[in-house]
């Protein structure tokens, strides 16, 4: 594969070419705002071929003023969790 940026739009959806890319010793750099357990569970299998895993949160997860972290904590374990587990609380 080469090196470029996948949106999940125009140039496919990043679990499908990260399957599709993935062979015995890749080394992987990812940037982006999040990564759920559940696309963990989905590239399991591929992903305990690399030898070599970066991943840069686009999106600080820690920010100035409690109330903005709490925010922040609450919108990553929205994305994480989906909407409808968040509402039970």
């Amino acid at each position: 594969m080469s090196k470029g940026i996948i949106d999940n739009k125009q140039t496919g959806l990043v679990g499908d070419v990260l399957k599709e890319n993935i062979s015995k010793g890749s080394k992987i750099s990812v940037a982006a705002a999040h990564f759920t357990l559940y696309a963990f569970v989905e590239l399991k299998k591929e992903l305990r071929q690399i030898d070599e895993f970066r991943f840069i949160f686009t999106e600080p997860a820690f920010i100035e003023g409690k109330d903005l972290i709490r925010d922040q904590i609450k919108k990553n374990e929205a994305m994480l969790y989906g909407a409808d587990e968040m509402a039970k609380e």
